[in-house]
């Protein structure tokens, strides 16, 4: 597995990551090329050799037309969305934009529709953010990681006035990734840069093991009392290499307690389908000392898919699907026993029930040939049950007719 580490050494910044893309060996050429699926013609990307104190690297500046409007996120998204980016590229771009721009929502006291990203440059971030997508998939890279992320200390001026930095954007992007203070009085991290690292790495910390292959330097844009780099190691994951025959893999559980125990089979069976390596039941017991099941499940590696298998949910208020066979058969009755009585169905209506004393009463439908109507007629098989279930009424007298 080819791995990648961010050794933010001075910070990151959307700028610093695409430098160091291009100087640990991404063809400046093919991220030009690949950036053109944004069809977007306000900027030009820019990139030549720099020296911050003894180290040589790559400074990338994206070069924006002055007329170009300001854009809401609302904009940026419809770029990303009509753009020939790689669906998955556009599903993670999308993702980190959204990220932005909650968190300067949260920060302005204003709704996503009305965000504006004029803190961070609007056609510049979104050059950043898809050009380092663009440039890790181009050097084949399936796994990211980072060094933890300086922040450092002062005041910006934005169209807002004075910022405190670290900017307050940049501190919301990286909650739950490490950082440690720096007495350098500059921006280090960029919320751009935190939002880039603090989603797309698979965790913080040291240099993991690696084969190296390449390494790569991306300049800040200021002259610091350290070297404004961010280095960039690329190599073979060493784990794997050393034990090819070991692979993680991912534990997905949930506890239910409301659930027909009939349909456990036809989950397990959903759960097998879509690519789990593995099942299993157990019984617990949840608040109030409630029986309940926690379900579990172990994804194979290769289908990541299988814990977002969409749900689907038929509503018929009351009444069975239009494509639901409407003729279930009752095999039990759980009103009282001795007041109900099953009789013939007429007129092609499906058999009810008596009840003189108003009990409640509901059939249960045959389990498996309900999941095999439900899958042969593409219906979830909770939709099965819910409109078999529902065929209850409650009466004074006389014969009930299931609904439909």
């Amino acid at each position: 597995m080819k791995i990648a580490y961010f050794d933010c050494i001075a910070g990151a910044s959307g700028d610093m990551i695409l430098g160091a893309l291009i100087d640990a060996g991404l063809p400046e050429a093919a991220l030009r090329e690949r950036l053109t699926a944004l069809k977007l013609v306000d900027f030009e990307l820019r990139s030549r050799r720099v020296q911050k104190h003894t180290f040589s690297a790559t400074k990338v500046d994206v070069i924006v037309a002055k007329d170009v409007p300001e854009r809401h996120l609302a904009d940026i998204l419809a770029i990303v969305d009509e753009s020939e980016l790689p669906a998955a590229i556009r599903a993670q771009a999308t993702a980190i934009f959204r990220r932005i721009g909650e968190a300067e929502a949260a920060i302005h006291g204003t709704d996503l529709a009305h965000v504006r990203l004029h803190e961070l440059g609007g056609v510049d971030t979104i050059v950043d953010v898809v050009g380092a997508l663009v440039g890790l998939d181009a050097l084949g890279i399936e796994r990211v990681y980072a060094s933890p992320l300086p922040l450092g200390r002062g005041f910006i001026r934005g169209s807002h006035g004075q910022i405190p930095l670290p900017a307050p954007a940049t501190v919301s992007l990286l909650k739950g990734a490490p950082v440690i203070g720096s007495e350098i009085e500059m921006e280090l991290v960029t919320p751009t840069g935190a939002a880039l690292l603090s989603t797309l790495a698979a965790g913080f910390g040291p240099i993991p093991p690696m084969t190296l292959t390449a390494v790569g330097y991306g300049a800040g844009g200021r002259d610091l009392a350290i070297p404004n780099v961010l280095r960039l190691l690329i190599g073979e994951d060493a784990a794997i290499a050393t034990h090819p025959e070991e692979e993680t893999v991912t534990v997905l559980e949930t506890n239910i307690d409301d659930l027909n125990p009939e349909i456990y089979d036809y989950v397990m069976a959903r759960l097998f389908g879509a690519g789990a390596l593995d099942v299993f039941l157990s019984p617990i017991q949840m608040k109030k000392n409630r029986p309940a099941v926690a379900a579990r499940h172990l994804p194979a590696p290769c289908c990541p898919g299988v814990d977002r298998h969409p749900l689907r949910r038929d509503e018929h208020a009351g009444r069975p699907p239009a494509d639901h066979d409407p003729a279930v058969p009752a095999t039990h009755d759980r009103g009282r026993g001795d007041a109900v009585r099953e009789r013939p169905s007429q007129g092609g209506a499906p058999a009810g029930w008596h009840d003189p004393g108003r009990a409640r009463v509901r059939g249960l439908p045959a389990v498996g040939r309900d999941a095999r109507r439900a899958a042969a007629r593409g219906l979830s098989r909770r939709a099965g049950v819910d409109a078999a279930d529902s065929r209850w009424l409650m009466a004074d007298g006389g014969w009930l007719m299931a609904d439909g």
